[in-house]
């Protein structure tokens, strides 16, 4: 193994097996010899400038992660998220991914735009960043019902990665998310502020 062939690798490991044609280019390969590797068999498009290496990505994380990439600055969101964290156990596809305002539209992707990515909001969990698990669920509240968010929402607390003040801190960073008012009942608990406090 060359010196390029072991930079690659120590960048695809921390990617879930992932490697953009930018970071490629970087450990320097010319653009015919990313084109080579492709021909040949040691590099798998995932999504477009994304390249999964030696193998196709076949498991949804691998395939998560490169959503992720292909996107730039962004993270895995809404129901993708919700799988990740396993508050949900099903993939659903295509992957969703939240990324800063631009015209980015990679095929396969459902993007969600925001002008900013509030640093508290995301994380990285199993080498993918992600949005955490209360800015999770307020963005999929939107399309729960109320019966199926409570549901979902009492089954994320009696996980290790959800608690009530998660839920309260989301709340007062983001006041006006369009699913404040409806995450609310979950916040409050006997000696916790009333309602007419948060308001």
């Amino acid at each position: 193994m060359d010196v390029i062939d072991r930079l690659i690798a120590a960048i695809a490991v921390k990617q879930n097996g992932n490697i953009t044609r930018r970071q490629l280019l970087d450990v320097g390969l010319s653009s015919k010899a990313i084109d080579e590797r492709i021909r040949r068999g040691r590099l798998y498009r995932v999504f477009p400038g994304v390249y999964h290496v030696g193998t196709p990505a076949v498991t949804p994380l691998q395939r998560a992660a490169a959503a992720v990439l292909a996107c730039g600055h962004a993270a895995l969101s809404h129901s993708s998220g919700m799988t990740h964290w396993g508050f949900w156990r099903r993939w659903d596809r295509p992957f969703e991914v939240t990324l800063l305002g631009t015209n980015l539209r990679p095929k396969g992707i459902r993007v969600h735009r925001v002008r900013t990515i509030d640093r508290h909001d995301t994380t990285v969990h199993h080498g993918i960043r992600v949005t955490k698990p209360a800015r999770t669920l307020f963005d999929i509240a939107p399309r729960l019902t109320e019966r199926t968010l409570a549901r979902t929402v009492n089954n994320a607390l009696h996980t290790i990665w959800l608690s009530r003040g998660h839920l309260a801190e989301q709340l007062q960073r983001h006041p006006t998310h369009p699913a404040a008012q409806r995450m609310l009942p979950f916040i409050i608990a006997t000696g916790e502020p009333t309602r007419s406090d948060w308001e």
